[in-house]
């Protein structure tokens, strides 16, 4: 037993168990350091860049955002998980290849002779390492400064989709038609996000000039208020509608418009023009 013991292989094996679990440890603390702080950050940046975030929103806005998926507490969730993944994805990868080097090195293989000597392969390396480099670096500062996370609508240069799955240097989305895009980070200039906040919509509603601006604003305000009675509607505007009156005329045709302020994709704006379209219809027969 003592002579099996005494084997060269032997040492070199415990030495491979304790540096890889080791950096199993290691790794262990590092995530959930990560998730912690990570966790607070974005507890901290949420209190300061929503107004009143400790304070309870009107039962109207809590219902609205809440069914709309955009409430800054989902988001802040949102963000944090997605932060937290991207990190310890890069935890994973660093221990990895520190924990490889290291094993080498007690297996008796030394690489410097292989890394100083390769030459055009090095350069070709090199080269593809900082387009990597360039996709991780990109995809961190979007995440963290809360861009998109799992989950959003976005579009990223031309492709549109949700976002599925945020990875070291690729972000996928699934188009409306089930389409899989995989979008580098690095090659992101123009981001559009869909499901962030809410949007203030002026809904134009167009008119002959020569119908009678009394009998459209009459039928227009009406659709206002029909529009914020509806239970169904009602929670889905963060605030009541505004009818703006006339906004714009010519010889050939005046403009009247509603302002409505709610979630984005939430249909209110559509719901205002075909009631309006009704409304007219029924006011000139």
């Amino acid at each position: 037993m003592e002579k099996w013991l005494s084997l060269p292989w032997v040492d070199v094996t415990w030495h491979i168990v304790v540096i890889v679990a080791a950096g199993l440890v290691v790794r262990f603390i590092a995530v959930r350091a990560i998730r912690r702080a990570v966790r607070a950050s974005s507890r901290r940046l949420y209190e300061v860049t929503v107004p009143g975030a400790k304070r309870k929103h009107s039962a109207r806005a809590v219902t609205v955002l809440a069914a709309s998926g955009a409430s800054p507490e989902e988001r802040a969730a949102n963000r944090s998980d997605t932060l937290t993944r991207v990190l310890c994805l890069v935890v994973n990868w660093v221990i990895g290849v520190i924990i490889a080097l290291t094993v080498f090195s007690e297996l008796g293989i030394n690489l410097t002779p292989f890394l100083t000597s390769a030459g055009v392969t090095g350069v070709i390396l090199g080269l593809g390492a900082q387009s990597l480099i360039k996709d991780l670096i990109a995809g961190m500062f979007m995440v963290f400064e809360g861009q998109y996370s799992i989950g959003d609508t976005i579009d990223a240069g031309g492709v549109r989709g949700v976002v599925q799955e945020i990875g070291s240097r690729v972000t996928r989305l699934q188009g409306a038609d089930g389409e899989v895009w995989y979008v580098r980070h690095g090659e992101i200039t123009t981001l559009g996000n869909q499901s962030q906040g809410w949007l203030t919509t002026d809904v134009a509603i167009t008119v002959p000039a020569s119908s009678d601006s009394e009998q459209v604003t009459s039928a227009l305000r009406q659709v206002v208020d029909d529009l914020e009675d509806d239970p169904t509607w009602h929670d889905k505007m963060l605030r009541p509608p505004v009818f703006l009156g006339l906004t714009s005329f010519d010889t050939k045709q005046m403009v009247f418009t509603i302002r409505v302020t709610s979630p984005k994709q939430s249909g209110v704006d559509h719901e205002v023009r075909a009631r309006a379209v009704a409304a007219l219809n029924i006011a000139e027969s």
